[in-house]
């Protein structure tokens, strides 16, 4: 056998282990299928979820069906059933669908075996394997040459993204795997609502949360990988032996940093957990503990994406949240189930955290597997120092911004969490003898967080898409033709807009709708539901400009100018802060949101008046006849929306009634603003449909 493997590697120059591969996931295939079928045919067998359980209408039962026919997909992707490697997309769509005729198949035959067949768990089955075809489908397009390829051919494929406008493709595909992501995430969200409510343990967790996302946004990101993208890019053109170099030393540096910050912190949050604290507060120390480790792993996730994104692959890195989702999804459902047994929900939140913690390793080692297709990783750091320098110079200012915008952020959630009424506890607080209303009610962290992922639901899939897809496109065109870097930069902030205007429109007319179908179950109440689309609210009128200020900020980035963004963001932090300890005593937790949205519609203007040393007209005659076509395009779509909302009263409205209207409004807002757009011939059409700019 061994003689065998060898042979077809000396005629194929291909190492045994990449021809070993299909054959350890046919296998692999083949184990778990059988014993699939065993546990889904064997008498009296069953997972139902017992009636009350606080998931709501999330079955544990659907969960299980389907992740299980998603691995399935996934091992019959692996197992290549359509034959030779380079068919990626053919063994993709092959392997899916031999799984689909399966799920269905498997479901209608149990009946032989005294089972309960259920058409829902059909659709639980096929749900599964669609998600998974459409990750593996969208990563074999953006996958790179084989890993044998001479340097000079991936050399070929990055440049082939230097033409103005060509990262629309890649916008595209982010956003594709991007909105897959987010539509998990919000089912995870709703799950966490429905477990625990806006309770102090939902409080608990996100403020735990909140760390290694700060850390994600700090190194990931932000700083680091902000710096590292365009010396890595230019490396990549003119000596791949040192970009390698520079990334494996980068990775060890933020494997080192990041390790003795965990470290140093899970030593003083333990110190801190053996003070006398309320039980909120406590609880959220011992949950920050569980889930500091997590932060490390992000990181590096995030930053080994940033160098995928160079070669020109966007997917894995897209793809990647979907795990950390699943895996919180799966942890949720066990949670319900142990409630039901008994269990508090302040022991139960813990399988939550570890979850998260398991998510990371996994999608590290996604990313880590990814990436030595484009390059080989290793421990020669040689002749790294010019290049190491020019990324500390841009990385520290850039930090150091960041670092006041994302403690801004974090501060938000603190000022909720000290000025909020406590689950159970009284409503008023005594300062240095002063008493006083609490401004903000019981919940709050909780209800700011589920109104911060529905904006960033279209932010996420379309905003930050752009934004990512075009930083590679910036950098290349800043070394080069200014009159590409303008066009690019041009592009950018017109399909920002477009996108991401009657999004915000749309947003603010179907909150309250939107809130209740996705969150409104089980320990969650419709008035919670109006408390969170009061703050969404906020946040969704500057969508566009959430969207925008990621494509500004990346455009000084890629011409090596972090202050100027530094300089700009620091005045918006501080007007923010201001903001938010005067909004908060009318306007409640909601201040918070008009806070942020309103310093964000003001950084974009005077991002667009800075940019001007570069892009002598940003805003040219062609990007405000865009923006003008999308203003009259959004105001149609909202008159259509809200004929259709004033004929329904969606906070008293059946649950039933209120998913119909919603879905209604959807359809009839995307389909007025796209006919509009098809009708005007905006240009955004042509570079959304044709992928390319």
């Amino acid at each position: 056998m061994v003689d065998i493997f060898c042979i077809e590697a000396a005629r194929t120059r291909r190492p045994i282990q990449t021809l070993l591969a299909p054959t350890i996931w046919r296998i692999g295939l083949a184990v778990y299928w059988v014993v699939l079928a065993l546990g889904t045919h064997w008498p009296r067998l069953s997972l139902e979820v017992r009636s009350g359980v606080s998931l709501g209408d999330v079955y544990l039962d659907k969960l299980i069906h389907l992740s299980a026919f998603g691995v399935l997909s996934a091992l019959a992707v692996g197992a290549r059933l359509a034959g030779a490697a380079r068919l990626a997309q053919a063994n993709v769509t092959v392997g899916a669908v031999v799984a689909a005729l399966y799920s269905v198949a498997d479901e209608y035959s149990q009946h032989l075996f005294e089972r309960t067949v259920s058409h829902a768990d059909v659709v639980a089955n096929l749900a599964g394997v669609a998600c998974v075809w459409l990750v593996c489908f969208l990563w074999a397009r953006q996958s790179d040459t084989p890993i044998d390829a001479a340097h000079d051919e991936r050399n070929d494929a990055a440049a082939s993204h230097d033409r103005p406008g060509g990262f629309v493709s890649h916008a595209m595909t982010v956003s594709g795997l991007t909105l897959l992501s987010r539509g998990t995430g919000l089912v995870r969200d709703a799950c966490i609502a429905a477990v625990f409510g806006l309770g102090g343990v939902t409080n608990a967790f996100f403020i735990a949360f909140l760390i290694p996302n700060l850390f994600r946004r700090l190194f990931g990101e932000g700083a680091l990988a902000a710096a590292f993208i365009p010396e890595y890019t230019r490396l990549v053109k003119s000596d791949r032996d040192l970009a390698r170099r520079l990334a494996s030393a980068c990775i060890a540096m933020l494997v080192v940093g990041l390790g003795a910050i965990v470290g140093m912190g899970e030593v003083v949050l333990w110190l801190l957990n053996r003070m006398t604290w309320p039980a909120e507060t406590s609880l959220a120390i011992r949950l920050t503990m569980v889930m500091l480790p997590y932060m490390p792993l992000v990181c590096l996730v995030a930053l080994i994406g940033g160098m995928l994104q160079v070669h020109g692959r966007f997917g894995s890195t897209a793809a990647g949240p979907i795990v950390l989702n699943l895996a919180m999804i799966g942890a949720l459902a066990a949670c319900g189930r142990t409630m039901v047994d008994g269990r508090p929900a302040h022991d139960a939140v813990f399988m939550l955290a570890g979850a998260i913690v398991l998510a990371g390793f996994v999608q590290l080692l996604w990313q880590l597997i990814a990436i030595q297709r484009s390059e080989r990783l290793g421990f020669d750091f040689s002749g790294i120092g010019p290049a190491a320098r020019r990324v500390a110079t841009v990385m520290l200012p850039m930090l150091f911004g960041l670092a006041v915008f994302q403690i801004n952020t974090a501060l938000d959630m603190l000022i909720a969490f000290v000025l909020c009424a406590k689950e159970g506890g009284a409503e008023t607080a005594t300062w240095f003898g002063v008493t006083f209303d609490l401004p903000i009610k019981a919940g709050a962290v909780g209800a700011l967080n589920f109104a911060q992922r529905m904006y960033q639901f279209p932010l996420g899939v379309f905003g930050i898409a752009v934004a990512t897809a075009i930083f590679p496109a910036l950098s290349r065109a800043a070394d080069g033709d200014d009159g590409a870097f303008a066009d690019t930069l041009r592009r950018g902030v017109r399909l920002t807009m477009f996108i991401g205007l009657p999004a915000s429109a749309g947003l603010v007319v179907v909150a309250l709708p939107m809130v209740r179908v996705i969150f409104e179950r089980s320990a969650f109440t419709a008035t919670d539901a109006a408390f969170v689309a009061g703050i969404l609210t906020g946040y969704a009128v500057a969508v566009w400009a959430y969207s925008m200020t990621h494509v500004l900020t990346r455009a000084f980035y890629a011409k090596q100018d972090p202050r100027t963004p530094l300089r700009i963001s620091m005045a918006m932090v501080l007007l923010n802060l201001l903001l938010n300890v005067t909004l908060i005593w009318p306007l409640g937790a909601a201040g918070l949101a008009w806070s942020t949205a309103g310093c964000a519609i003001l950084q974009v203007i005077v991002l667009l008046f800075a940019v001007r040393r570069y892009v002598t007209r940003p805003v040219d005659h062609g990007v405000w006849r865009s923006w003008l076509r999308t203003f009259v395009g959004t105001a149609v779509m909202v008159g259509a929306l809200v004929a259709i909302a004033v004929n329904v009263d969606a906070g008293q409205a059946s649950h039933v009634t209120v998913m119909v209207v919603l879905a209604v409004e959807v359809i009839v807002g995307a389909v007025v603003f796209g006919a509009f757009a098809l009708i005007a011939r905006m240009d955004e059409v042509g570079w959304v449909l044709r992928r390319r700019g």
